[in-house]
């Protein structure tokens, strides 16, 4: 069982005399390990010495364990290659075999989900972003997602937001493979402007899927996970009120009225959203020249506006 980069020695070593020279040549099943040698050569007067193959773990980007098959083949050049020929031999008739040799390649990557939030500004990573509705400079931040190792085979995440409606993220799904895994994928998270004044805050959340074990997760192996991100929302509105006229915005003071001409009339509503009934009263700063109605064909000063949640706008 090697660590990756944790060299180990195998002795080779023929049990009989060999008549010619022979070479061993060695092959792996993967290239998760490497030899220091192709082959060991023996000869007449060495053939009983045994003679060491060094074996190493190849790093890869993977965070999978290997196992690996080491075959050992004669050279065609020695009587070893075939059966034996003398004919006094009681093994004429079987052909030389060498056994084979089992390396456990145990992987020292560990998979895992890179989030990066600095992008390279001032080299501090954090778990919160700040974001400003209708903002054009902090209406929205990005960070990227990367894996940290190749998987062996692809991973998804899904990104959601909770609460839902405050803050809109994208893409909504993030796809790697063994061709782009290390390559950082950008996600923006994007205030939505509301018609209230709450300022909140939004959990965005990546939940990943995958058939690759190593990120998975199963048979010992724990699952990899993303730790959320929080979204704070400054809201931009303010209580105000909103004047209209047909539909367009009528700005105070500009309303002309003419001495036993018509009565034209105008609109008022909240700006935003209130948390419970707010009354608007209505008056006039001279009553003997202007008076104010808000229903013109009922008797009595109708001076009262009442706005609720459901028809503040």
């Amino acid at each position: 069982m090697l660590d990756t980069g944790i060299k180990a020695g195998e002795d080779v070593g023929i049990e009989s005399r060999a008549d010619e020279d022979g070479v061993v040549q060695l092959t792996a099943s993967r290239s998760a390990v490497m030899s220091r040698f192709g082959g060991v050569a023996f000869f007449p007067n060495t053939w009983n010495t045994a003679q060491t193959i060094t074996v190493h773990a190849q790093p890869d980007a993977d965070g999978a364990d290997a196992v690996i098959t080491l075959e050992h083949r004669i050279d065609g050049r020695a009587a070893y290659s075939g059966y034996y020929t003398d004919t006094a031999c009681s093994r004429c008739t079987t052909p030389l075999t060498l056994a084979d040799v089992t390396v456990i390649v145990e992987d020292k990557d560990t998979p895992a989900v890179v989030v990066d939030t600095d992008l390279g500004t001032d080299g501090v990573q954090t778990t919160l972003l700040r974001v400003t509705e209708e903002d054009p400079t902090d209406g929205s931040r990005a960070y990227t997602v990367a894996l940290a190792t190749e998987p062996t085979a692809p991973v998804t995440l899904t990104l959601a937001t909770s609460p839902p409606g405050a803050v809109t993220v994208g893409p909504a799904t993030l796809t790697y493979d063994a061709s782009n895994w290390q390559t950082a994928q950008t996600v923006t998270a994007t205030a939505v402007a509301d018609g209230d004044m709450d300022s909140e805050t939004v959990t965005v959340t990546h939940t990943l899927t995958t058939g690759a074990v190593e990120y998975a997760g199963g048979a010992g192996v724990p699952a990899v996970t993303v730790d959320p991100l929080t979204v704070a929302v400054t809201d931009n509105d303010a209580a105000r009120l909103v004047v209209r006229r047909g539909t367009g915005t009528l700005a105070f003071g500009t309303l002309t009225l003419v001495e036993g001409g018509g009565r034209p009339s105008y609109g008022v509503q909240l700006g935003v959203a209130p948390q419970g009934d707010v009354v608007v009263r209505v008056s006039s700063a001279d009553v003997g020249a202007v008076r104010v109605n808000k229903a013109g064909g009922t008797a009595g000063a109708q001076q009262d506006l009442t706005f609720t949640t459901a028809n503040w706008n």
